[in-house]
């Protein structure tokens, strides 16, 4: 084992398969904010103006809204890496 395998990984680490935290773009640093942002938006407005949620309901904004947010990580899926079933 070599002596750049067998290191400390950390935030101060220089090897690429660290990656260098304070190099995220400002939306993917604060990304847990801006989820409890929207969440709590979203409940104050249900909860001061509940006819808001009529539109959400009619036209699937929901549904539309986790279909979109959940195609970008799986289409970087490996698929190549999954394991095969031989029947």
């Amino acid at each position: 084992m070599s002596n750049t395998d067998s290191h400390e990984h950390g935030p101060n680490c220089g090897c690429e398969s660290c990656g260098d935290p304070r190099s995220m773009d400002f939306l993917d640093k604060y990304l847990t904010v801006w989820i409890f942002g929207a969440m709590a938006i979203g409940v104050g407005l249900g909860f001061v103006a509940p006819s808001v949620t009529q539109p959400i309901q009619e036209f699937h904004l929901v549904q539309i809204g986790l279909i979109a947010m959940m195609y970008p990580p799986l289409a970087k899926a490996d698929y190549s890496r999954l394991p095969t079933c031989l029947s």
